[in-house]
């Protein structure tokens, strides 16, 4: 006999408690029901989860209600107790592994993330909806969905943070990088090492550079020089004049080997992934700034308007040290472009082997730099 006690329970539980009753015939049913109200779980769980963004404007909300409460300013502190009093906090994708606490998964740190999120990103409006726009696309798989990440975005790339976050979405959209590909760490890099904000604040350093000065420096058309300008200003006129999966250059049609090759040039460098190693780009881009000896090189150019581009070989003799990624098409482009006119000529031409010593091509000889690189 079952307790009395215990069948009331029962009853209360059946008279207070919505239930769906289903007849199932066999052990293979109820399996097949079992595991589709798990799956259900999991489409739940990836449309109703808080993203990093919702979060923030959560706790933005949750401080202003308290302060309207107490008529007083609360701390960090203040606001993380009166969520994790109020609520149990349930693991979430918007917090990676350095944010979450078994015993607190709220904690003050996040709670002054979010508000320097919030008042760094989102209360600007082309950057908040550039997020927002992350998460309707992905959801929960947002490479911009964590607070840790936006934390990173807001402080280290502060100089220039709607060219960060449009290099991170771009890059996911275009192939160039899986959204996993922008951890936390590898957005704020770890001890000597830059991370990807870095990297792309100094692209725009880069961009602003060849668009300006570069280009009036080069003995190129001042139509050319405007329509570069116009389609490398930012990432979305470059996608409306180069879409995504698109090897085509139409608007290229009919332009010399100089402007093909500085357009080659301009592109890789600012929208395209295949790098040098770090110490090449270093000389590179101070090469750019302190260095004036450039002529343009000959040779026969990318196919406009076609699919897809001639690869560009790229000889291991260039820059002599193993360790480079010696085919790399930005470091071919940078040879092309902007060869120095008194190193060598015929060893560049045919991809002979260059000592050691010879980084300094980057930068062409008598330079500061390259005579501080030597030594």
């Amino acid at each position: 006999m079952i307790p009395k006690e215990e069948l009331l329970k029962w009853r209360h539980t059946l008279l207070t408690v919505t239930f769906h009753f289903q007849l199932l015939v066999n052990a293979e049913e109820i399996t097949a029901l079992g595991m589709q109200l798990r799956e259900h779980l999991i489409v739940d769980y990836s449309t109703m989860a808080r993203s990093a963004r919702q979060w923030i404007f959560t706790i933005v909300q949750a401080q202003r209600e308290l302060e309207a409460h107490r008529q007083c300013k609360v701390s960090c502190e203040d606001v993380a107790t009166y969520v994790n009093n109020s609520i149990t906090v349930a693991t979430d994708p918007s917090m990676e592994k350095d944010e979450k606490d078994d015993k607190e998964a709220l904690t003050d740190n996040f709670v002054r993330s979010a508000l320097d999120i919030y008042s760094i990103l989102l209360s600007d409006r082309i950057t908040a909806k550039l997020i927002e726009n992350a998460d309707e696309e992905w959801g929960l798989s947002s490479p911009l969905n964590a607070i840790a990440k936006l934390h990173v975005i807001a402080k280290n790339g502060k100089a220039d943070p709607q060219w960060v976050i449009m290099c991170i979405i771009d890059g996911v959209k275009s192939g160039l990088h899986s959204a996993g590909a922008f951890g936390h760490r590898a957005l704020k890099g770890e001890g000597i090492n830059k991370g990807f904000v870095d990297l792309f604040l100094l692209k725009s350093k880069l961009r602003k550079y060849l668009l300006q000065d570069f280009l009036n420096a080069r003995a190129l058309p001042s139509a050319i020089k405007e329509k570069l300008r116009q389609v490398y200003a930012d990432h979305d006129s470059f996608r409306k004049e180069c879409p995504y999966k698109s090897e085509g250059r139409q608007w290229q049609v009919g332009w010399d080997d100089s402007a093909i090759y500085a357009a080659t040039f301009i592109e890789d460098a600012i929208y395209g992934k295949d790098w040098p190693s770090p110490c090449e780009f270093a000389l590179i881009f101070v090469g750019l700034l302190l260095n004036k000896n450039f002529r343009w090189a000959s040779g026969t150019p990318p196919t406009p308007g076609g699919s897809p581009r001639p690869s560009r070989q790229f000889s291991r003799g260039v820059f002599a040290d193993r360790s480079c990624n010696s085919n790399s098409h930005f470091a071919n482009s940078w040879v092309r472009v902007l060869r120095p006119c008194p190193l060598r000529e015929s060893a560049l031409e045919n991809h002979a082997p260059l000592p050691k010593t010879s980084r300094a091509v980057s930068l062409g000889v008598g330079s500061p730099a390259a005579e501080g690189i030597k030594r």
